[in-house]
């Protein structure tokens, strides 16, 4: 009968053992997988970020007498909140600028480019408990030429959960769309003489209130863990555009 019980009592021991290496061991698992997915998310972000604000910073170059912003469209996607709710998030579909570049045909001219980015494959994520919409956001270029059309320059992953380009003006004032903007890009008096904007809102504006432009961006981790503490990374960055006064930018992440 002794015999049995220790037996029984090993067993015991031995299953609590097992059982506490297993729960060590899976912590541990899900820890790196945190890991591995927190700095993907970071570098991704990061590349992402450096090569799209390079491109931004190159609109309006060599188009002193044109507005660069060709469109600017917003809308509204919905989130399914936790609680069976839902909420509406305001993001730019599509963002339409030109350049002027160097022809591929002639180096010794010049031609018009246009640089398209679009939010696109739509898929959902739960982040927090609210169902949220998920992206991809890919960059167009199309050259100026008979029948040309854009090709795929870049992409980032699927898994943007929020870009926003907002145009302001040199007070920081958000500009309406290009749709109700028209006129030359040209800043003619300093930031510090800035006074409060008479113009109604919804009224017309001219390109030449378009100082820098505001670019906000979010990505998720590419996949969940139950102790994830990381689980979307934002990125902020206000470009001051060339043609407002200059191309430096700050940034903040």
């Amino acid at each position: 009968m002794q015999f049995i019980w220790d037996n029984l009592a090993a067993v015991v021991i031995t299953s609590t053992v097992v059982l506490l290496l297993l729960a060590s061991r899976e912590r541990m698992l899900e820890a790196q997988i945190e890991q591995t997915a927190n700095s993907y998310i970071r570098s991704q972000s990061t590349a992402f970020a450096s090569w799209m604000e390079e491109n931004l910073l190159q609109m309006g170059d060599r188009l002193p007498d044109e507005n660069p912003l060709v469109e600017l469209t917003n809308k509204d996607y919905t989130v399914i909140t936790e609680g069976g709710g839902t909420r509406t998030v305001n993001l730019t579909r599509r963002f339409v600028f030109q350049q002027k570049v160097q022809d591929p045909a002639d180096t010794t001219q010049t031609i018009k480019m246009r640089t398209m980015y679009r939010l696109d494959s739509l898929q959902t994520r739960t982040i927090e408990g609210d169902s949220i919409p998920i992206f991809k956001l890919v960059r167009w270029d199309s050259l100026a030429k008979p029948s040309a059309t854009y090709q795929r320059v870049a992409e980032s992953p699927t898994l943007i959960s929020y870009f926003k380009v907002e145009m302001l003006d040199q007070c920081g004032r958000t500009i309406p769309t290009s749709k109700t903007c028209n006129g030359a890009p040209t800043i003619n008096s300093p930031p510090e003489n800035c006074v409060e904007d008479p113009t109604p809102p919804g009224s017309q504006c001219d390109s030449d209130d378009i100082y820098d432009m505001r670019v906000r961006f979010a990505m998720v981790t590419p996949f969940d863990t139950d102790r994830e503490t990381l689980r979307e990374v934002y990125y902020g960055s206000t470009l001051l555009l060339p043609f407002g006064g200059s191309s430096n930018s700050t940034t903040n992440n």
